[in-house]
């Protein structure tokens, strides 16, 4: 489908440090792309590296297959801060417009007032009350919305639901969800809550101390987590034992007296539960737990320490 965005050992360095170091990110079209990294590892350097607001150090971006130059290319991209830009004492309405004109004056205020009703806004709410006013999740698809009025290919978004409501998040969430979709747009997200995250993205990019230390897709993170496996019996003691002998793993311990956990990808819930009880062990229920982002990043964060 073609590269929105390429990174060659791209680098930044702030008084002898590499806050951004060597990093190689690779973004396909229609990707929604989850930017995962604890503060401080080079998260928002790098996003303000490829929006053009600060200069690598060393390395190379490349954006849409690098066939326009980076100041043509950047006009393609729409960008959220964390914070949500605006003129607090003008409407909706009125922040669009001035973004609308400054973008070429591309369509008419028509325009402006439909794209407000796509993300959500009543003609009342858009047109009479001012944005500083607005709760946090409207502030926030206010936001989205200036980001989209120049209709980009690629939207790159820093910490779009920090701090938004159950009811903001899934509108936000939804939005996201439907300019992919229906309107082909590629994102890159950067956010703290991964369980968030892991909703919205096909592919994510791990960083650490300002290297890239991972990258892959949602289909490669179900293959690299193991499906753990909640066992619960009259006899813990036993039953760990048999699970050791019969599938010859020591991946399965005991929690307390009637219970054990077992990881195994190739072992079903009825395997256990027939090789449990042809042992005289009686199961009670059997539950799947699956490691998630959360469990994954910090997984990942701690073995680069090593």
């Amino acid at each position: 489908m073609g590269l929105v965005l390429k990174t060659s050992m791209l680098t930044k360095v702030y008084d002898g440090r590499a806050v951004v170091n060597g990093v190689n990110m690779n973004i396909q079209k229609g990707d929604i792309y989850g930017f995962i990294g604890r503060n401080g590892a080079g998260k928002t350097t790098l996003l303000r590296m490829i929006l053009g607001l600060s200069q690598p150090t060393e390395g190379r971006i490349e954006l849409f297959d690098n066939k326009q130059g980076l100041i043509e290319s950047r006009k393609k991209i729409g960008s959220l801060a964390e914070q949500a830009a605006f003129y607090p004492n003008m409407t909706a309405l009125s922040n669009l417009e001035i973004c609308r004109i400054a973008f070429g004056g591309v369509g008419d205020k028509n325009l402006s007032l439909s794209l407000l009703r796509k993300f959500g806004f009543s003609n009342a709410v858009a047109t009479t009350k001012k944005a500083g006013l607005f709760s946090l999740g409207l502030r926030q698809k206010l936001a989205i919305a200036i980001a989209f009025i120049g209709f980009p290919e690629f939207i790159i978004l820093d910490e779009p639901i920090n701090g938004l409501d159950p009811k903001a998040t899934i509108e936000v969430r939804n939005l996201i969800k439907d300019l992919n979709k229906n309107a082909g747009v590629t994102f890159l997200i950067s956010s703290h809550l991964l369980a968030e995250l892991s909703k919205l993205a096909n592919k994510y990019g791990i960083i650490e101390k300002g290297r890239l230390i991972d990258e892959f897709s949602s289909m490669e993170l179900e293959e690299r987590i193991e499906p753990t496996l909640m066992i619960k019996v009259d006899n813990a003691i036993r039953a760990a034992q048999v699970i050791k002998d019969i599938f010859k793993t020591q991946e399965c311990k005991i929690i307390n007296e009637k219970t054990v956990e077992f990881v195994g990808r190739n072992v079903t819930s009825g395997d256990i539960n027939r090789v449990l009880n042809e042992n005289g062990v009686l199961v009670e229920a059997i539950s799947k737990n699956q490691i998630d982002i959360e469990s994954y990043f910090v997984k990942v964060v701690s073995g680069s320490k090593k």
